[in-house]
């Protein structure tokens, strides 16, 4: 009896020893190429989890982070991103429900292009993630760093310097301006009449000015010469002249 209780009492220690072994919780940064592919943040060695936050460092003058969303297993869940900051992502993921990941598993998904040449590494601060029922907020006991490799950035062709015409040499041919011609001796200007530069050349073609007669000005007048008398007003004064002169003949 006494060997019989002995035997449950060690395989009851030995379920509990077992049963409270858990592996170490680790969180790890992507590593891969700058390329926009997606690179998993991989999580382990927690449970009933909650939820799960950490910053993502890289360096802004080798890649640029282009996004981070959540992997496939966990697209249930809701993530804040704060990118605010260049060169560090703050990153909060809360689970709907508590979570066992108890063997490596990609939590969220980050993807980088190339800011300039060389390599970058990731690094993880501020790592924690919180359990149920109590909600406390557990460090990770293993955080491993990362690294993103960028090629060398591809320097845009023609963004610099003036865009010519595409004929002429990048010349432009500014029209003439509008010619106002005079009229002799009016001292008036006329409306000003527009040039049309000529195809193969540049010559100008200006409209004929209309000729306009000179004004008459005061003191140049030329004396009027006056009009005939009337027939009739000739003949009443000859006759008159005839019978003057035969009054004095009779009188005679």
């Amino acid at each position: 009896m006494q060997t019989r209780s002995l035997a449950i009492l060690l395989i009851l220690c030995t379920s509990l020893a077992g049963g409270g072994v858990q592996a170490a919780s680790l969180l790890e940064a992507p590593s891969g190429s700058a390329d926009g592919r997606w690179l998993p943040v991989m999580v382990s060695g927690i449970s009933q989890a909650t939820s799960v936050q950490f910053d993502l460092r890289y360096d802004p003058g080798v890649v640029t982070l282009d996004g981070i969303q959540l992997a496939s297993a966990y697209a249930d869940a809701s993530m804040t991103l704060n990118t605010n900051e260049a060169g560090r992502a703050r990153v909060l993921v809360i689970f709907p429900d508590p979570v066992d990941i108890p063997s490596p598993a990609p939590l969220v998904e980050a993807a980088f292009s190339a800011a300039g040449g060389g390599s970058s590494s990731l690094t993880l601060e501020d790592a924690r993630w919180s359990d149920f029922p109590a909600f406390s907020s557990i460090a990770f006991e293993s955080v491993a760093a990362g690294e993103v490799t960028a090629g060398t950035a591809a320097a845009g062709s023609g963004g610099e310097g003036g865009t010519g015409s595409a004929a002429g040499g990048g010349e432009t041919s500014t029209p003439a301006p509008a010619a106002a011609t005079m009229t002799a001796g009016t001292g008036e200007t006329p409306a000003p009449v527009m040039t049309t530069p000529q195809t193969g050349g540049d010559e100008t073609v200006t409209p004929e000015t209309a000729a306009t007669a000179p004004p008459t000005h005061a003191g140049d007048e030329t004396p009027t010469t006056p009009a005939p008398a009337p027939l009739s007003t000739v003949a009443a004064v000859l006759a008159l002249t005839i019978a003057a002169a035969l009054c004095i003949f009779q009188r005679r």
